[in-house]
């Protein structure tokens, strides 16, 4: 399966980043944000704003040990990058997320690339 990458970087070009597949549905709305602030920001998230429709069918990835970031579709259809440990039941997974220092309080893009 061909996968594409979804990435959030800082001014400071730290990044945090993951694989999402081509056919998701997902691309076409994160595509949207490119360039957009996030609307909230916390110590262990950030959170855009979006009008995402639910998929009917149940995400592909459950959580796993070792795994400390996700990309997530929440209950209102926004999308935000969160900590493991705050992920609720009602979170679409997205896509694992990864990073090797990533400061969430300094100004943030979202953008979708080819690997």
């Amino acid at each position: 399966m061909h996968m594409r990458k979804v990435k959030i970087t800082n001014t400071k070009d730290e990044s945090i980043y993951g694989k999402i597949p081509c056919d998701s549905d997902f691309i076409e709305m994160i595509n949207s944000l490119k360039n957009r602030q996030p609307n909230f920001k916390t110590m262990s998230s950030l959170e855009w704003k979006a009008d995402s429709n639910l998929p009917s069918d149940p995400s592909p990835l459950e959580k796993r040990d070792g795994v400390k970031w996700y990309l997530v579709r929440l209950h209102d259809g926004s999308i935000c990058v969160k900590e493991a440990c705050y992920v609720q039941n009602n979170d679409y997974l997205i896509a694992e997320m990864q990073t090797s220092g990533f400061d969430m309080h300094d100004e943030c893009k979202i953008e979708i690339s080819d690997f």
